[in-house]
């Protein structure tokens, strides 16, 4: 788990982890340079579990700390955690279950429930579980077909296909993924065992750019390795306004039958927006219930 300024939901997520069916593990942190209350949350939690391991270290960004936990670890398997998200407490034994009953397998995700800033669900994560479908989705670009932080790997594989790129900036997770599917197989386990945070400023403007060229260089190298056209990645420069995402977050939440959730971004639409008619129909059908 690195740990970046998440004191907010640090303990929900530690200890979804220490509660796990499977007991049989090491839970790995590193604070990346937090200037928040996170360092003394593990260190708590620390003083109580001894299966923590932890260190604190000036900012580095995630994909070097990635890297210090992958070559920290000493197990077989690599179970990634966000420090802001909630783990079903089956994720971890279903995991080991999956990958050792399937030894071509070398990443499985689950599925997911996206929640809010508030702890608020939104909607159910729908992601293929085939490896030839989620390799497409991500040979073609798409991300969302498997839930990064929601995976365990073999640590071996992880090695093999050199870690993380920390010159990435948002594609680092999908490099990994397209070499990972090119020694072994990946897939998910349909039952939603993670619980994957939205927040309504995750990524700013100013790095969409690098991320979109990132990801283009990403895809370019995978299909030059297997020998496949080119493919430029379509081009979608609009971006979301705040009130975009309340409408998009309220209608999955309605459409998730999650109607308090669709309520809530209604009402956060129409105090942000009132004029506009979208805000007022989500309002109405989320009274409604559907």
């Amino acid at each position: 788990m690195p740990v970046y300024n998440t004191e907010k939901y640090l303990k929900e997520a530690i200890d979804s982890i220490l509660s796990q069916s499977y007991r049989d593990f090491e839970f790995l942190i590193v604070d990346d340079g937090s200037t928040d209350g996170s360092l003394d949350i593990i260190q708590n939690s620390a003083n109580n579990d001894p299966r923590i391991k932890f260190v604190s270290e000036p900012n580095k960004g995630i994909c070097a700390t990635r890297n210090q936990l992958t070559t920290w670890a000493s197990g077989q398997y690599l179970a990634w955690m966000d420090s802001d998200d909630i783990c079903n407490l089956t994720r971890l034994e279903r995991q080991i279950e999956y990958l050792k009953n399937d030894t071509s397998c070398n990443v499985v995700g689950c599925g997911s429930y996206l929640l809010d800033d508030d702890g608020f669900k939104i909607c159910r994560w729908i992601t293929p579980q085939s490896h030839d479908e989620i390799d497409s989705w991500h040979i073609s670009g798409n991300g969302g077909a498997i839930i990064f932080a929601s995976t365990m790997m073999l640590k071996s594989s992880v090695e093999q296909a050199g870690g993380f790129n920390e010159q990435l900036t948002g594609a680092e997770d999908l490099c990994l993924l397209l070499r990972l599917a090119e020694i072994g197989k990946i897939e998910n386990i349909s039952d939603e065992l993670y619980f994957y945070r939205q927040h309504i400023e995750s990524i700013s403007h100013s790095a969409k750019v690098k991320i979109k060229l990132d990801t283009q260089t990403v895809v370019d190298a995978a299909r030059e390795r297997r020998g496949l056209s080119s493919f430029t990645l379509p081009c979608n420069d609009k971006e979301n306004s705040r009130f975009d995402t309340y409408i998009k977050w309220g209608w999955w939440a309605l459409a998730g039958k999650n109607i308090l959730t669709s309520r809530k971004y209604a009402k956060k639409a129409i105090l942000l927006a009132p004029y506009k008619v979208q805000a007022w129909k989500l309002l109405l059908c989320s009274v409604r219930g559907y």
